[in-house]
């Protein structure tokens, strides 16, 4: 379960990447949002799942 974690959070801060540079190249701000949100819930999903044991 300790390595799904990971790789979910790992998931979560490519999303909030790609989100950043969608917004700043593309200048699509909605966009930019939608995917930083979505990152950042990916991101504290996989933290959740790390600390339950």
């Amino acid at each position: 379960m300790y390595s799904v974690a990971r790789a979910l959070q790992f998931a979560g801060l490519l999303v909030t990447g790609i989100a950043f540079f969608d917004g700043v190249l593309g200048g699509n701000v909605r966009r930019e949002l939608v995917l930083l949100a979505l990152g950042g819930a990916i991101f504290v999903f996989g933290r959740w799942l790390q600390t339950r044991r």
